[in-house]
């Protein structure tokens, strides 16, 4: 029983000693990776910007067709020019031209 005892009280002392031994967090990673820093680019050139896509829109009205069907119409939906992003970055204009 003393063993007992004695071992709970080891366990119990360890417990609130072991962890009061580190030292406050230094966060030397986060300052290093400098998290919220804003970078902004050097010209407005330097931002990606989005091409929209162009879309023409046919419509067809209602006819008979050949198989002596009636086809009622609708509306036709053409891509012209599909979305892209366009970089005007001269180091990629760098590479391209390469």
């Amino acid at each position: 029983m003393k063993q007992i005892l004695s071992l709970l009280l080891i366990f119990s002392v360890s417990a609130l000693t072991a962890c009061s031994t580190f030292s406050d967090s230094t966060r030397e990673m986060e300052s290093r990776a400098e998290y919220g820093k804003l970078v902004l680019p050097t010209s407005k050139g330097d931002l990606p910007r989005r091409k929209k896509q162009r879309v023409e829109k046919i419509y067809m009205g209602g006819r008979i067709l050949p198989s002596g069907d009636w086809f009622v119409g609708g509306r036709l939906l053409l891509v012209v020019n599909e979305s892209d992003w366009i970089f005007d970055d001269a180091t990629l204009k760098k590479f391209e031209g390469q």
